[in-house]
């Protein structure tokens, strides 16, 4: 896991491309149109974000996640290389440099769910997204 100090515009187009393919595949219950019209917007803010990547051995970025303040804007893994334990890695890094993170995540989104639950991760909040309408919980992890 590596932190991106200064991410250059070839780290910037990758990180978009896993944005955005995660996105599209992990929320099949949100119109694709709502991902595409907040990629300026996502794309001008990763670069203020605190970003842990996970790397292959050739340096090829494969996953990230991005921090703001002990809120966890997204974990993301690239499609073919999910089911690596990538994720799981990104948030132990995490673990170790924070005692409490926080995140959203949609409540049909059942996988990831599962995922931070068995991170140990809790639901502490939940609300309706209006944007998109869908029910999303608050989850919140502690270290101790």
């Amino acid at each position: 896991m590596q932190t991106l100090s200064k991410v250059t515009e070839h780290q910037l187009d990758t990180l978009m491309d896993i944005w955005l393919t995660s996105n599209l595949q992990a929320h099949s219950f949100v119109p694709s149109q709502y991902w595409r019209s907040h990629e300026a917007e996502v794309r001008a803010a990763l670069p203020q974000a605190e970003l842990t990547v996970a790397m292959t051995d050739t340096g090829r970025i494969v996953g990230f996640v991005g921090v703001q303040n002990g809120y966890i804007a997204g974990v993301f893994v690239a499609d073919e290389m999910r089911n690596q334990h990538i994720g799981h890695r990104l948030l132990m890094h995490l673990k170790q440099r924070y005692a409490k993170l926080t995140l959203s995540v949609f409540e049909a989104n059942a996988g990831a769910v599962r995922f931070y639950e068995r991170e140990r991760f809790v639901i502490s909040a939940t609300r309706m997204a209006e944007d998109v309408k869908q029910v999303a919980y608050e989850m919140t992890w502690k270290r101790g």
